[in-house]
């Protein structure tokens, strides 16, 4: 996402009521004023620390400790060079991710080296059409090995999300994906 004042920010949704307890949108506010919001208010203050951190910030706490996964969301309001600033921010760090394959097109303009995996809940056909995605994060209803067997066929990998249960882990184990997404690391180990 991208403040008023075009500093991108690492917060999944564009509006900060469900998490935050604020109803706003992010574009509409700047970072000043992002940061000034805390989730305290609506989930109690042990939250009361709690920051959206600008990309920038993120990137400097997990620099040599862990990759990370950016999904760009491109939803018509960020600045025209958002995707250009972004690439600038994570050079070597990240795999850009997103459910629009467009971005995905410019970020390999922009800088060919880069990682990029396509985010998709819909029916891709065939894989090869997808020429700038390094990966494929398929939705677990998508998951199969014939669609498994075509992404590692094009020598890309096969990402799995959101894998929560062990329906979920059978399917994936047997369809053979890469790797998997969930929210629920600690249940899923389990399993």
């Amino acid at each position: 996402n991208e403040t008023k004042d075009n500093v991108p920010v690492v917060f999944h949704d564009c509006n900060l009521k469900r998490i935050m307890g604020k109803d706003a949108k992010i574009r509409d506010l700047t970072l000043e004023e992002i940061k000034a919001v805390h989730p305290a208010d609506s989930m109690g203050p042990a939250f009361g620390g709690i920051r959206i951190p600008s990309l920038e910030e993120a990137l400097n706490t997990c620099k040599g400790k862990i990759s990370l996964n950016i999904e760009i969301k491109e939803d018509g309001t960020q600045s025209g060079d958002f995707v250009d600033r972004v690439i600038q921010l994570v050079r070597d760090q990240c795999m850009i991710t997103s459910f629009d394959y467009n971005v995905l097109v410019k970020v390999k303009a922009l800088e060919p080296s880069f990682k990029t995996g396509y985010i998709t809940s819909r029916d891709i056909g065939d894989p090869g059409q997808y020429v700038a995605a390094d990966q494929f994060m398929i939705s677990i209803e998508l998951v199969r090995k014939e669609l498994v067997d075509q992404i590692h066929g094009l020598g890309k990998k096969a990402v799995a999300w959101t894998i929560n249960d062990a329906y979920s882990l059978k399917k994936c184990e047997e369809a053979q994906v890469d790797n998997m997404i969930t929210d629920k690391p600690g249940s899923l180990r389990s399993l």
